[in-house]
């Protein structure tokens, strides 16, 4: 009885704070957006050798500002990004990932993806991309990691102290705003 209503009470929080995180942008926030997406990508740069690199000739950066990560035995995780190609916002995405596991907490981080080759960014505008299904993805980890594979689409995981190297991105699923 006791474990049941436990239970009850994590999947209500879960779904509550990923229901929060997954709402949809109203238009006014859509500006407040669009400055974070900016802000984090000029952040990535900074504190990433790597991302600084491969951000210039990129096909494109998907940039989500906050991914609220919630494990209370289920977990999952949600967020809104933009996609921003040659210096502008060009749409707006959303991430989602859910999982079982043994941890418990709520944390917030910044993905970045930058997006080197037009067939993985047509997959990305397609809503045909998810992170750990499709190949083709290097996770860089540390401030001082270098991207040196040829992958399609370089991801980085930005916490408070910058670049976050404990931070898995498997299993993520990125689709357009527009698709609900």
């Amino acid at each position: 009885m006791y474990t049941r209503k436990l239970s009850n009470s994590s999947s209500a929080i879960l779904a509550l704070a990923l229901s929060t995180a997954a709402a949809m942008p109203a238009a006014a926030d859509t500006a407040e957006l669009d400055a974070k997406v900016m802000e984090t990508m000029e952040r990535c740069v900074a504190v990433s050798e790597s991302c600084a690199e491969r951000s210039v000739d990129a096909q494109g950066v998907l940039v989500f500002p906050r991914v609220v990560t919630v494990e209370l035995g289920i977990g999952g995780a949600g967020g809104h990004g933009a996609l921003v190609e040659n210096g502008t916002i060009t749409g707006y995405y959303k991430l989602g990932e859910a999982d079982v596991g043994y941890e418990a907490g709520i944390d917030a981080a910044s993905y970045v993806f930058v997006i080197e080759s037009e067939e993985a960014l047509s997959k990305v505008q397609n809503g045909k991309w998810s992170v750990g299904v499709d190949a083709g993805i290097t996770v860089v980890k540390g401030m001082n990691a270098k991207a040196e594979s040829s992958a399609d689409i370089y991801s980085y995981v930005i916490g408070a102290e910058g670049l976050d190297a404990d931070v898995s991105v498997d299993l993520l699923r990125i689709w357009p705003e527009d698709e609900g």
